[in-house]
């Protein structure tokens, strides 16, 4: 899939460096200039054959969410509101499933999630599997885990909670009453006009702006978008609202004293008024590579990127545990390749 097409850097512009005290952190890369045409937006045809996915979608049960909103305001310190250590589950879960789709960042434990007035438990988890027992026989030990290794102990014990919450969780685990699978099987093409001519998605839960930039990164995944940078790999941590946008990366390269950074590229499903089917437009842009830090404290609170491991002459593989290489389920005849970060 890569073309003819180049992208040059500006030599004369400068590295800009950090203050002494942090070190080279960041450094600017240069303008990209495209030398070739580039496609920035794709269409669906209308007459499109129709296209179907499966798959599985992962959510609290309404016991848990009731435990978990009973544990956030159970804290006997004032000043205590730390968020629910929810980071560690997602690594977890990232690294122990070879199916994942889309993983939402908070994993519906953040506050908005929590309260109250909220109408049930959303989705956190996507899979591309359809059959929810294999999922379920990793999930579950590992949700124990958690609860055990990192609730308890970085959460329940700061903040004066009584370990009768954790109990109760790995209760709900044992009878099967923790999460709850949905399962999927719609279409993601081709949409419907609606009665102004804009196109609208087929399915009824209004996923289908997910279910299309999913599917479009599945295709994308595995292949090479830019000469010599090797395979894109899809990045399935998702945050707040990008549900029609899919990110993909390649691989770190370094240029001489610019630096590592990855190639990134976004993937986003709009519509536009009167247009009877939605574009799938085409971002690229640069992500920095950092390999650690000069400075016992960074000079920013919270750092977001993807994580690579095990670099070697064959370049880096993707997040997660050893010996377990992150795997895309081949869906509608997409390439089955290690395409996760």
């Amino acid at each position: 899939m890569a073309d003819e097409s180049t992208f040059s850097i500006e030599e004369q512009e400068e590295t800009e460096e950090a203050s002494s005290s942090a070190g080279p952190l960041l450094a600017t890369l240069g303008i990209a200039r495209s030398t070739g045409i580039v496609p920035l937006a794709f269409t669906i045809v209308p007459d499109v054959p129709p296209l179907s996915v499966r798959g599985l979608a992962l959510s609290w049960t309404r016991e848990a969410i009731g435990t978990f909103q009973r544990i956030r305001e159970a804290h006997t310190d004032p000043e205590f509101r730390h968020n629910l250590p929810y980071a560690s589950l997602r690594g977890m879960l990232d690294a122990a499933l070879p199916s994942v789709s889309r993983l939402h960042r908070s994993i519906g434990l953040d506050d908005y999630a929590l309260k109250p007035s909220q109408e049930g438990s959303q989705p956190f988890l996507f899979l591309d599997s359809a059959d929810p027992t294999p999922a379920a026989k990793v999930i579950l030990p590992l949700l124990e885990n958690w609860v055990v290794a990192f609730l308890g102990p970085q959460y329940l014990e700061p903040g004066g909670i009584s370990f009768d919450f954790r109990d109760e969780l790995l209760n709900l685990a044992r009878v099967n009453r923790l999460i709850q699978f949905e399962s999927i099987a719609d279409r993601p093409v081709p949409w419907t006009a609606g009665v102004t001519g804009t196109a609208m998605p087929p399915d009824q839960k209004r996923r289908g702006f997910q279910f299309l930039v999913d599917q479009a990164a599945r295709c994308v995944a595995g292949h090479e978008l830019f000469a010599g940078l090797g395979p894109m790999r899809r990045i399935v941590t998702t945050g707040p609202g990008a549900e029609s946008i899919a990110e993909l990366i390649t691989q770190p390269i370094e240029l001489a004293e610019r630096g590592l950074f990855s190639l990134l590229v976004k993937l986003e499903v709009v519509t536009f008024p009167s247009l009877g089917q939605p574009l799938v437009t085409l971002e690229v842009s640069k992500r920095c590579g950092l390999c650690g830090f000069q400075i016992a404290r960074p000079i920013a609170t919270t750092f977001e990127g993807a994580c690579f491991h095990c670099v070697g002459p064959s370049g880096p593989s993707p997040s997660g545990s050893a010996g377990n290489a992150a795997r895309m389920e081949s869906i509608a005849g997409c390439p089955t390749t290690p395409t996760r970060v």
